[in-house]
Formats: structure tokens, C-alpha cells, sequence
């Protein structure tokens, strides 16, 4: 005979209670679930368009007509799409839907362009359903270098100076003068700056060097040590500023090259610098002599 389920037996009384109880936390958390995924599928974005048209052609350098290689060409329209230019120049877009486009590309070996002057970087195209349109042609305009070497007032090359290329821009009613490109002179003080976009530009040299001048005979203590001679910062031509300084014409593809010594004013200045040393050294060179005689006197006396 069966046992008999009772409220002290291991019955339903007990076990199913807890079970019949969880019931609706499963199924609510069921439901919860499935409108997370509902919200997550609503959120998930449209699919590109896709068409029969087509459009392919090749990116040249301005200058030589020269095709430019790993040129960064970009679409924006009906879809956005990049593509990168082979070792010919080339590059396509497929399977775009018809409508308007902008193409327009770059190159980290180029400047950027400047607005009307550089039209062949930019294009606007427009495609049928299934127009296959070849033969684009885009073009990038190559920028100047300026090189040259910087040596001190002795001819010795200055290494480790910073070189930039500035030239003035109108911001409202001010003109500042910004920054276009920048080089390191090497071991032999040259320096090359390079892709400057054409303009005429001023440039200056920053030899941040400091020349100790010790002697003997100039005192020192904690606060005051030997004198020392640093360059100020210089503009080709020899100027300290902008007003004296020759610019420089940078056209596309120039290469602009020149020596020029960074140190004109501040090879007068460490000559006169050098003068007020000696005297100073002769000042006391003198006090010490006597100083020395004075000692000696007293050693006798």
C-alpha cells in the first residue's frame, strides 16, 4: 500500500511550495529577456545599399604626373567608402547605388590642400543605376623642402638646433605667425624641412646651446657660477625678428637649399663677451699680485 502524503510526510505540501512559487520570477525573467533582445535588434543599423554602378580611376602627382602610391581616396554619397591607392595609382569603388558623389583623396607625403588652388584634390561625380564611370582622375600637389646647414660664428656645424617655417596668418584684425613645418639640424648642422604647402615663409633657428666661458680668476659660489654664452633664436637673414628676415618662396616641388650661419650678432657678441672676461681675469690677476705681496710683506715683517 502507498504511503500517504501528509503535512508531516515528504509530501507536496512541503517539497512543491517553494518550486510552484518560482513559477512566475521564471517566467518573468523569460519575458525580460526576450524584450532585451527585441530592444537590441531594433537598435542595429541599416544595411549599406548595394547597386550596379561603378567608379574607378588613379591619383597623380600635380607636378611630375607621376602616380601616387598608398594615396588615401575617399567616397561620400548614397554609401561612404575608402579605398588605398595601388603601386600604379589606381583605385575603384564598386557595386554603389546610383546618386551623387564626392571623391577626394590624401597622402601623408603631400600637404594638404588649399582650397581653389588644389581643385584636381576634390571631385563631385554623379552615377546612374548602372553607369560604369572610368578614368578619374585625382591629383595632389607636392609641397617644397627647404634644406641647409647651420654652422656658428667659427663655421663649426651646429647640431641639435630646431629649424621651423613660419609665415603669417589674419585672424580678424591681428596677424600671427604660425608654424608650417619643422627639422633637427643633424651631426653635420643640416636640416631639411619638407611638404611645406607653396607660400613664402620666414625661417628661424633655435640653437638652444649653452656655451660655458670659465676662467681662473672669476669667483663662484653657490648662487653665482661662470658666466655663460647661449643663442638667441635667429631668422634666415640674420634678423631677430620677422621685419629684418628674408623669406623664402616655396613653390610645388621646389627644392630650396642654402647655408647661412645662425650666429651674425652673436658672434659680436661673444667676441665682446670674451673682452669683458680678459678684463676681468686682468682685474684680478692684479688684486691677486698684491694680495700675494701683501702676504709676503707680512711674513717678513
Amino acid at each position: 500500500m502507498p504511503p500517504r502524503l501528509g503535512a508531516s510526510g515528504l509530501g507536496a505540501g512541503i517539497n512543491w511550495r517553494p518550486a510552484i512559487a518560482l513559477f512566475p520570477f521564471l517566467w518573468m525573467g523569460a519575458a525580460a529577456q526576450v524584450q532585451v533582445q527585441r530592444f537590441e535588434r531594433s537598435n542595429f543599423p541599416p544595411q549599406a545599399q548595394t547597386g550596379k554602378a561603378s567608379v574607378e580611376g588613379s591619383v597623380l602627382d600635380a607636378v611630375t604626373r607621376e602616380p601616387v602610391k598608398k594615396a588615401l581616396v575617399m567616397l561620400n554619397g548614397q554609401v561612404g567608402l575608402n579605398a588605398v591607392t595601388d603601386a600604379s595609382g589606381h583605385f575603384a569603388f564598386r557595386q554603389l547605388p546610383a546618386g551623387q558623389y564626392v571623391i577626394q583623396t590624401h597622402s601623408e607625403k603631400y600637404p594638404p590642400g588649399q582650397g581653389p588652388l588644389d581643385t584636381g584634390q576634390q571631385l563631385t561625380i554623379s552615377l546612374s543605376a548602372e553607369e560604369q564611370k572610368k578614368d578619374i582622375r585625382l591629383t595632389l600637389t607636392p609641397g617644397a623642402s627647404v634644406r641647409g646647414r647651420i654652422v656658428d660664428e667659427e663655421g663649426t656645424p651646429m647640431p641639435h638646433c630646431s629649424v621651423t617655417g613660419a609665415r603669417f596668418h589674419d585672424m580678424g584684425t591681428d596677424r600671427t605667425l604660425q608654424q608650417a613645418g619643422f627639422a633637427q639640424t643633424d651631426d653635420k648642422g643640416e636640416y631639411r624641412i619638407s611638404s611645406l604647402p607653396r607660400g613664402k615663409y620666414y625661417i628661424q633657428a633655435r640653437c638652444n646651446q649653452t656655451l660655458p666661458l670659465p676662467h681662473a680668476f672669476i669667483r663662484r659660489s653657490s648662487t653665482m657660477d661662470a658666466p655663460a654664452l647661449t643663442y638667441a633664436p635667429q631668422f634666415y637673414g640674420g634678423a631677430a625678428n620677422p621685419a629684418g628676415a628674408a623669406k623664402v618662396e616655396a613653390l610645388p616641388g621646389a627644392d630650396i637649399s642654402g647655408s647661412w650661419a645662425a650666429v651674425d650678432s652673436i658672434s659680436m657678441s661673444k667676441q665682446r663677451y670674451r673682452k669683458e672676461l680678459e678684463g676681468v681675469a686682468r682685474s684680478e690677476q692684479v688684486r691677486m699680485g698684491i694680495l700675494g705681496v701683501r702676504r709676503a710683506g707680512r711674513r717678513h715683517g
